[in-house]
């Protein structure tokens, strides 16, 4: 207890006994500063004539202003130059702490802040709380436009889908009779050698009918060669009409006329029927790979 009345008595006979700095001039850069701004401050002030101005061994604090730096720039016999690097956190007039240099100190000395705020924002103002996060605007803004939008989006997202698989269930049952017709083909090139002329035949006419009445809603199975011209008219060209006729007319004189026909005719015959009925479903593929 001793010891800490010493110590507290002895700073206050050297703030007592020290000698005050006269300041003879005061250069700010800026001129002008305002809140938080950094500014360096040239003291001009008398030299004392009991001993040469010292750099301060610690710089003080204050609540309203930040001391950065404190040096002595130039001494001379007369006049000495303290440069002070500072920033201030508060507007108005206002007395930075005292600093002490040596067996000198720099007392009562005031700086004149600007603000851009009103005269009622001229004290400290304590921090105020942050009353929304980062990025809640753009949030919000989301959300709602996600509520006004979202049910047409979902909507339309729905009803696409519904459609393609509506197309998709469509265009499989479309192609089921070709796909049917188109194993039944593949199966009788297999078995082209192998097989009599006649059931070659009965098998590729009789099942190209089934294919065109599934298909085209037509009655091709029980009508007459001649009423299968006039259908096939109305579902594709004259040339691959005639085409195909000739292939039915051709199968009849096999069938009930005993007529022969070679491997290579057969092939023939089974590469247009392939090729017409590849026209007839709007397919680009080729029937080389058939």
């Amino acid at each position: 207890m001793k010891n800490f009345l010493l110590v507290t008595l002895f700073f206050i006979s050297f703030q007592v006994f020290s000698e005050e700095l006269e300041v003879i001039k005061a250069v700010y850069t800026p001129k002008d500063f305002y809140v938080g701004d950094l500014v360096t401050l040239h003291l001009h002030v008398e030299t004392p004539f009991n001993g040469d101005i010292v750099s301060p061994l610690e710089i003080p604090t204050g609540e309203w202003v930040e001391i950065k730096s404190i040096n002595l720039v130039s001494s001379g016999p007369e006049e000495s130059i303290i440069r002070i690097s500072f920033t201030s956190f508060a507007p108005g007039l206002r007395v930075i702490p005292n600093i002490v240099f040596g067996e000198h100190i720099l007392k009562e000395f005031k700086i004149q802040t600007l603000s851009i705020l009103d005269d009622q924002f001229s004290s400290l103002q304590p921090l105020s709380p942050q009353m929304l996060p980062p990025g809640t605007s753009l949030l919000v803004v989301f959300v709602l436009v996600g509520l006004v939008f979202g049910p047409y989006i979902l909507f339309l997202i729905i009803k696409t889908l519904y459609l393609s698989i509506k197309i998709a269930i469509k265009k499989y049952k479309r192609e089921k009779p070709f796909r049917a017709y188109y194993k039944i083909l593949k199966q009788l090139k297999g078995s082209i050698k192998e097989s009599s002329v006649r059931s070659f035949y009965v098998v590729i006419t009789e099942q190209l009918r089934v294919y065109l009445s599934v298909r085209f809603h037509k009655d091709f199975y029980s009508a007459t060669t001649k009423e299968m011209s006039y259908l096939l008219r109305t579902i594709m060209e004259e040339d691959s009409t005639e085409e195909l006729l000739s292939i039915c007319r051709f199968a009849d004189l096999v069938k009930f006329s005993h007529t022969n026909a070679s491997t290579l005719h057969r092939e023939k015959d089974l590469k247009t029927i392939i090729e017409i009925v590849h026209q007839l479903e709007g397919k680009e593929k080729s029937h080389a790979r058939f």
